[in-house]
């Protein structure tokens, strides 16, 4: 693939609207084609679920360390660099993911999209603004965050029923076009079915998480207050009302619910910062060769190297080198 080529579907992707923040992920389809569906294949779980996902992802294009794990005036960063043995990508509080794990999913992803060539992976990559070290940062994330959910729940005492496993399936498997959604990503992945299993586990946690350390506050003055204040916002028709006595019991439920999961997830990720300040949550920055090596790495330093001559008027239509090759044909001609 050409140069111009790649820089004329990067160019189209410049003029893209801004990706989303974090809390609009609810109930929002991701087109297939875009980098948003990276987000959505690692986290698939979380947002069929319709709950915002636990983290924003570490930046598409050349990704700084440490990775990012939230995004906002109250984020934490996780995991954090740290020295692992040999073989192992990260470690949560002790229990680690070994390299071959990370190595494994991306390798399935490649096949199960028919990018086994390097120059149709290079391609991928380019298009989606992605280099060998930020794809490898998100897959160790997704693995992180399930981790995590693991041990949280495990320190509340949370233990999962059948009952509550089948409430995720249903809601993740409400539609047709939602189950076609899956199942058309998980195979985009090289996964199964079986393999969602693990996201419905996470998702499930996640969620019993949020509504185990909530519990309560949908009883209290301040919530109600708050459900109150929503209401009146949304619906002039109540906006004066003085309680909620006075409001469609419907349209009471309606706020009741939404702001509830709002209040339980912003529990939830309470949890993941005192879980990332108690406990050491680390990987490992990478080094020597993956066998999903991208030379996408070689062109966005050449494009960014390029950016920074026509910033500085070095090079490009008006730019020094502009001036100095006219002034060259100027004297020749003379």
């Amino acid at each position: 693939m050409t140069e111009e080529k790649a820089q004329g579907r990067l160019d189209e992707k410049a003029q893209a609207p801004a990706a989303a923040p974090a809390s609009a992920e609810v109930s929002r389809r991701i087109p297939a084609t875009s980098v948003a569906v990276m987000i959505f294949i690692l986290l698939v779980a979380f947002a069929c679920t319709g709950v915002t996902v636990v983290t924003e992802m570490v930046d598409a294009k050349h990704a700084q360390q440490p990775i990012y794990g939230k995004d906002g005036s109250r984020a934490t960063d996780y995991p954090t660099p740290g020295h692992l043995p040999d073989g192992v990508a990260a470690s949560v509080n002790g229990a680690e993911i070994p390299e071959s794990q990370i190595t494994n999913f991306l390798m399935g992803m490649r096949r199960a999209q028919g990018l086994e060539s390097q120059e149709a992976w290079d391609e991928w990559m380019i298009e989606n603004g992605q280099n060998t070290e930020t794809i490898r940062n998100r897959v160790i994330l997704y693995y992180v965050n399930n981790e995590m959910i693991d041990q949280i729940a495990e320190e509340m005492g949370i233990h999962p029923t059948a009952e509550d496993y089948q409430q995720t399936r249903d809601e993740a498997f409400a539609t047709p076009e939602s189950t076609q959604e899956i199942e058309e990503i998980l195979a985009s992945q090289g996964r199964t079915l079986e393999d969602y299993e693990a996201d419905i586990v996470a998702a499930t946690k996640r969620r019993l998480i949020g509504e185990v350390g909530n519990a309560g506050t949908v009883d209290t003055p301040e919530f109600k207050e708050a459900v109150l204040k929503g209401v009146q916002d949304r619906y002039p028709e109540y906006a004066e009302a003085t309680s909620l006595d006075e409001v469609d019991p419907q349209i009471v439920e309606e706020i009741t619910t939404e702001f509830k999961q709002l209040s339980d997830y912003q529990t939830f990720s309470s949890k993941v910062d005192a879980f990332v300040k108690d406990h050491d949550v680390l990987y490992s920055e990478i080094s020597g060769s993956r066998p999903y090596d991208s030379n996408a790495d070689e062109y966005f330093m050449k494009q960014e190297f390029k950016q920074m001559l026509e910033k500085n008027r070095i090079i490009g239509e008006g730019s020094l080198i502009d001036s100095l090759m006219a002034n060259m044909q100027e004297s020749n001609a003379s």
